[in-house]
């Protein structure tokens, strides 16, 4: 995803870093090893900021067993090891020499700070050039995780970009998580469907969409519905669509429908429509906390991971 994502994309993610700054940094003393996470986290992760590096969410080993773990299995690409399936438990993974036993698993590459390289559970390898048209690209180090919360007994995925120091807009690869079940829109997001992406800016009377410019619109069109009139937003290639993608018989009919929920008063993006899900499936980038889901799929550069629970 390195180049395919358009300027638009890059802009909105580089606000996205404001708004959360905005809504209030934090600082932890208590974090695992050299890892930073001033700044990280937005009013809605306070509770993420307290777990980390903190004995707040020690998983202890009888603890660990109450759980279900993880599986992360690759479908394709070369990040990941394709011949092995990870595990990873509510204190992390299982294979990795870092012991802290937080919940959380960071994912990243090596350094030249020793101390640094300590604090990685799981190295990905980028050393082939994954769908750049640039030279080598120079990945930032620490670049996701995946991390249990002891406190809502769920696990969540997450991209690490504001925790890294000195970061570049072309540095740094994107997470993109599919939507298995409905997911709530609780702020800005970014939704990717096919090679097109949309600003969904959730507000309590109306839905702001922004179509963002790709190879078949040299420009972004941003739609307005009024919760009054439109309970739901339709998303895909059939003429009934409120946002018509008719210009690519890849997209499925109803791609997705975006619902305004009147007993959580939110609004919430489920894929598919009226006969199931979409061919290709609608992404969110994780730029926040996403909880997983048996079978949830993401995507990272040239590769796809599915992780399925494994009840003990």
């Amino acid at each position: 995803l390195y180049n395919s994502v358009n300027q638009d994309v890059t802009e909105f993610n580089r606000k996205l870093t404001k708004d959360n700054q905005k809504a209030g940094s934090v600082t932890n003393s208590k974090q695992p090893g050299n890892i930073n996470i001033d700044g990280m986290l937005d009013t809605s992760e306070r509770s993420l900021e307290n777990h980390m590096g903190s004995n707040a969410n020690f998983i202890s080993e009888s603890e660990e067993k109450m759980f279900p773990k993880l599986k992360l299995k690759p479908l394709m690409g070369s990040v990941f090891d394709p011949e092995v399936e990870l595990e990873i438990t509510a204190a992390g993974l299982t294979t990795s020499t870092r012991r802290a036993r937080d919940g959380f698993t960071f994912f990243g590459t090596k350094t030249k700070d020793q101390e640094f390289n300590k604090q990685i559970d799981y190295e990905l390898n980028f050393n082939q050039n994954h769908g750049s048209t640039t030279s080598p690209i120079k990945i930032a180090p620490l670049v996701f995780m995946i991390y249990f919360s002891k406190e809502q007994n769920k696990y969540f995925v997450r991209s690490c970009s504001n925790l890294n120091k000195n970061k570049k807009e072309n540095e740094f690869p994107y997470i993109i998580v599919q939507i298995v079940k409905p997911y709530y829109i609780k702020r800005k997001e970014l939704l990717m469907l096919n090679d097109c992406y949309f600003q969904i800016k959730p507000h309590q009377s109306y839905l702001e969409v922004v179509q963002l410019s790709n190879k078949y619109v040299n420009k972004s069109f941003t739609y307005k519905f009024d919760v009054k009139d439109y309970k739901e937003v339709k998303i895909g290639r059939d003429k009934s669509c409120e946002i018509c993608l008719n210009w690519d018989k890849s997209y499925s009919k109803f791609q997705c429908i975006i619902q305004w929920d009147e007993f959580l008063d939110q609004w919430k993006i489920t894929d598919g429509g009226p006969k199931g899900s979409s061919r290709n499936g609608s992404w969110v980038f994780a730029s926040r906390s996403f909880e997983i889901s048996e079978g949830t799929i993401f995507r990272i550069a040239n590769s796809k991971v599915m992780i399925n629970f494994v009840h003990t």
